[in-house]
């Protein structure tokens, strides 16, 4: 976990990249290590939002030390967010949470993003550049993002759109089950709504095990400390706490509805 401690980041640009989604580039600390999945607390001063944000990390360059969030426009809190000037000053802690590192046998990764889900998963595609596919799923062509990005990286992209306006038409989860059918990955790495994640479980078991999920959840420090992000796992502890000890779990461990 990164330093306990709110900094200061610059916006060097905010970008309306999908219907009320906006990809919003910071000027953060350099040299820092990330893992996909792990996420940022981003405070907002927007009227009455007391609490900051979480929003996973999409991208970050070590060297320079610019972080890209990608966030969607659904409340106050998020939309004063998705309207921050170039230049601004905002107060940020990163990086939380455990993400996901792979180990170095695993040559075959696929990334599984529904909606808002895709936004780790260019972090995880340029982390692992190799042979990697990403299935990237939408509910229409309005709220498509990072496709071309993740092409310029990954070995195959395969997109679907709930009303086949982009890519085919269909589930995401059926567009893993039918490449299933020719071909075996080492990991998959998936990330978006509880229905998209928990689709994961029709999978075969040995698929299964071989899944990790990063969670979505409400919360509030973002640390560990008031217990309002927990989900239900097989784990010990059977309400555990996604900001902590994930958000990245092994889908066997996780009990849906989390």
């Amino acid at each position: 976990m990164g330093n306990m401690e709110y900094r200061s980041a610059t916006v060097i640009s905010n970008e309306q990249i999908a219907k009320n989604i906006f990809m919003l580039v910071l000027q953060a600390e350099s040299g820092q290590i990330v893992l996909p999945g792990q996420f940022v607390q981003i405070k907002t001063n927007a009227k009455n939002c007391i609490l900051p944000r979480p929003i996973s990390v999409s991208d970050y360059e070590a060297v320079t030390g610019l972080l890209t969030l990608v966030i969607q426009e659904k409340g106050p809190g998020t939309a004063a967010l998705c309207s921050l000037q170039q230049n601004c000053s905002i107060e940020i802690l990163w990086p939380l949470g455990n993400g996901l590192e792979i180990p170095q046998n695993h040559k075959k990764i696929w990334l599984y993003g529904a909606g808002l889900g895709l936004a780790p998963m260019l972090c995880a595609a340029r982390k692992w550049a190799g042979n990697v596919t990403a299935f990237c799923g939408y509910r229409n062509a309005d709220a498509a993002f990072y496709f071309d990005e993740l092409k310029s990286i990954c070995n195959n992209v395969i997109i679907t759109t709930d009303d086949g306006s982009y890519g085919e038409k269909g589930f995401l989860i059926d567009a893993v089950k039918t490449k299933l059918q020719t071909d075996t990955p080492d990991l998959i790495f998936a990330c978006g709504p509880t229905p998209a994640l928990a689709a994961l479980k029709t999978l075969p078991e040995n698929i299964q095990e071989i899944t990790h999920v990063s969670l979505e959840q409400r919360m509030a420090c973002g640390y560990g400390v008031c217990r309002v992000c927990t989900c239900q796992t097989t784990r010990e502890d059977k309400f555990t706490r996604i900001c902590t000890d994930g958000p990245v779990f092994p889908l066997a461990e996780v009990v849906f509805p989390c």
